[in-house]
């Protein structure tokens, strides 16, 4: 899929794969192919904001959707429409 025929927001639960990491991402180095989902927006935040979360649920990084698109692959585009997580329950210990 193009970049051009994604949608202007990314939903939350799109999941990515780290395609490639330059000079520029040193953090990135050596992980590519590590899968991601796109966590909820924070709702004082931009939108311009992305969210990385890793496998467990933990949110670990941001970057903006031009980066998304330079160095990651997305696998799939959820059909989520809550971007904030407003009508989530929260998750709990067990």
């Amino acid at each position: 899929m193009k970049a051009d025929r994604y949608p202007d927001i990314i939903p939350p639960g799109s999941t990515v794969r780290l395609a490639r990491s330059d000079d520029t991402t040193p953090g990135w180095q050596g992980r590519e192919g590590e899968v991601f989902t796109i966590g909820y927006y924070c709702k004082g935040c931009s939108s311009e904001i992305i969210w990385l979360v890793n496998a467990q649920g933990k949110y670990l990084e941001t970057l903006d959707r031009p980066g998304l698109l330079k160095y990651f692959d997305i696998l799939s585009i959820s059909d989520e429409t809550d971007m904030f997580g407003e009508n989530v329950e929260p998750a709990h210990d067990v």
